[in-house]
């Protein structure tokens, strides 16, 4: 190949060339199975990163109002998270019932002193009405206010 004289239809005369004399390897090109199989686990990745962001996102709804959940509960979207948040959003605001929630009694103290405001809802998500589908949706459509 010449400097200066490099062009698409030069380049593919040369790899031909190359093939012809056997000095490309081919491309590894997966079976099918293989190909469903990443296309499954980059799917379940983008999902795992998705349910990641939205648990993220309540609990910084939670520490805008100062209800500290994700520090003593291991789990925000767990049982006890769960049964908190739905707890919450009805309306109750006393930290005892809050903690009674709680699975496990070793939590129920801490828990207590975690929860200082109240949750109210702005639109009808949080209507018993129309239930929201998971505990993210529900805190997403929910504005925090100091009580």
């Amino acid at each position: 190949m010449c400097r200066g004289r490099k062009t698409d239809v030069n380049d593919a005369m040369w790899l031909a060339e190359l093939l012809a004399h056997g000095l490309i390897r081919a491309s590894f090109v997966p079976d099918s199975q293989t190909q469903e199989m990443r296309n499954l686990l980059r799917t379940r990745k983008q999902l795992v990163r998705e349910q990641s962001s939205h648990v993220l996102r309540v609990q910084k709804t939670l520490e805008d109002a100062n209800i500290k959940l994700d520090s003593v509960l291991t789990d925000l979207m767990g049982k006890s998270g769960r049964a908190m948040l739905e707890a919450l959003i009805a309306g109750e605001t006393n930290p005892a019932k809050l903690a009674g929630l709680a699975r496990f009694s070793q939590d129920r103290g801490r828990i207590g002193a975690a929860n200082q405001r109240k949750l109210l809802c702005h639109n009808d998500f949080c209507n018993d009405s129309r239930k929201p589908r998971c505990g993210q949706s529900v805190a997403q459509n929910c504005l925090i206010l100091e009580g």
